[in-house]
């Protein structure tokens, strides 16, 4: 199985790109870690069944859980595929359909940076505790020198302020557009100040609307993912020898 891995994201399946090579080896590390994947029971906190179905690799059973536009789109994309199942919730807060549920593994890409701070955080913890005995939780590392939403060197060291007037004007980057304010949250009240934009470039709206996206993300280092993850082992993965991701593992 991890010559096929190896092989989709050498031939693209990773979609060619650093994130997609690194999620093609990361899938590579998780298949080593739970070999009987194909077998298990998984639920998906915050992501969606795609990145599962154009793997080479998938569970036997899967439920993802999101918020938004994604659950309304994971919702409509797997009604017909019967090993998914999507759930609309908030993972800090599991809705009623899941609180007695456990699954094999529990399993997070890149989400617990977005939840909103410290409380959501442990919230978020203690719904995966609750899922399963085994979870696979991966966050970026604060550390590494590149900043992966805004792939901007050292961003996400800079005060608020200024990293908002940077992304404005950097031409790479994940988040170059405004999100909804599901995605990106602001007090009630902005909306009569500052009406809600969706889809336009961040060049062109307020800066309010980047400092929603700004505060949104709160990367994570060791320390902190194992505070909230303790007894799991807190796997590094590396580029170049330095510490890309994190993943606590159990």
């Amino acid at each position: 199985m991890s010559d096929a891995i190896t092989a989709w994201a050498t031939a693209g399946g990773a979609r060619r790109s650093l994130g997609g090579w690194a999620r093609g080896r990361r899938l590579k590390m998780l298949a080593e870690r739970f070999p009987e994947l194909p077998e298990m029971r998984v639920v998906d906190l915050g992501g969606e069944f795609q990145a599962w179905l154009e793997a080479p690799l998938r569970p036997a059973q899967l439920v993802t859980v999101n918020v938004g536009w994604q659950a309304a789109r994971s919702q409509e994309l797997a009604a017909d595929l019967g090993w998914v199942r999507n759930v609309a919730g908030d993972a800090c807060d599991l809705p009623d359909e899941l609180r007695h549920e456990r699954f094999d593994l529990v399993f997070s890409n890149s989400v617990i940076e977005h939840v909103g701070g410290h409380t959501r955080r442990v919230a978020f913890a203690d719904s995966v505790h609750a899922l399963g005995e085994h979870h696979w939780i991966q966050t970026p590392n604060r550390y590494f020198p590149l900043e992966p939403h805004m792939l901007f060197p050292g961003a996400q060291f800079l005060p608020a302020g200024v990293r908002a007037r940077v992304i404005r004007r950097w031409p790479v980057g994940h988040i170059r557009r405004a999100m909804s304010y599901w995605d990106w949250p602001a007090p009630s009240h902005a909306g009569d100040v500052f009406p809600a934009e969706t889809g336009a470039a961040l060049g062109e709206v307020p800066v309010y609307h980047t400092m929603r996206g700004i505060l949104s993300i709160e990367l994570l280092t060791a320390a902190e993912l194992g505070f909230y993850f303790p007894g799991s082992t807190i796997v590094r993965e590396r580029l170049a020898g330095v510490p890309k991701s994190l993943v606590a593992v159990r």
